[in-house]
């Protein structure tokens, strides 16, 4: 297949993520490169210990295949709240390669 991806495919890849679950932990962008040798996963959490934990996980799961996180960026934000309203919540957003 060369630069077309894996013969078998990245559904294993998926399932290590569909089936982690870390309270306050969401994803927004699942990006699977390099014939499925580099993962990048985007995404918010409620806060910064949360997103530690999933990584952890995550680097668990995914040893098996060949494939290792190194990488996190955490940056603080404001979530906005229900439309209308003034409230806002502050999340962490988190790149992870």
């Amino acid at each position: 297949f060369g630069n077309l991806g894996r013969q078998e495919g990245y559904s294993d890849y998926l399932r290590a993520i569909a089936t982690l679950t870390v309270p306050g932990v969401w994803l927004n962008r699942i990006e699977i490169t390099q014939n499925g040798k580099a993962v990048s996963l985007t995404g918010r959490a409620l806060d910064k210990s949360a997103v530690l934990e999933y990584v952890k996980t995550l680097n668990t799961r995914f040893a098996p295949l060949g494939v290792e996180f190194k990488t996190l960026d955490i940056t603080s934000e404001r979530a906005q709240g229900a439309p209308g309203s003034a409230a806002a919540l502050a999340v962490v957003a988190f790149k992870l390669n």
